[in-house]
């Protein structure tokens, strides 16, 4: 229903979805006014690359969006609050691994 959700807590998850926009459209619409979205994606930049090809890992099909992708689309939808680059806190964006992002409605 609509207006239902104080929290929605989304880790890896919605480099999964396609469409950002219809995805994003429908968040904000079951979350409560003064809501919260966490979530956390993969960055896909150069150095993940890197660490798959060292690790034999193999991108999955279905990762859609870099998570610069998905917060480039819930500013459109949300307001930022926040965000954490990780594992290691201290790193630049462009270093990291993932990124946690928090963002309100």
């Amino acid at each position: 229903e609509k207006e239902t959700f104080d929290l929605i807590y989304a880790p890896s998850v919605l480099e999964h979805f396609y469409d950002l926009s219809a995805l994003f459209s429908e968040l904000y619409r079951i979350m409560k006014p003064g809501g919260m979205l966490i979530f956390s994606s993969p960055t896909e930049t150069f150095l993940y690359s890197v660490g798959r090809k060292i690790f034999g890992a193999v991108k999955p099909g279905d990762h859609y969006h870099s998570v610069f992708e998905i917060q480039k689309e819930a500013r459109k939808h949300l307001k930022y609050i926040r965000h954490l680059n990780g594992p290691f806190s201290s790193v630049p964006s462009f270093l990291s691994v993932y990124i946690i992002y928090v963002f309100g409605k």
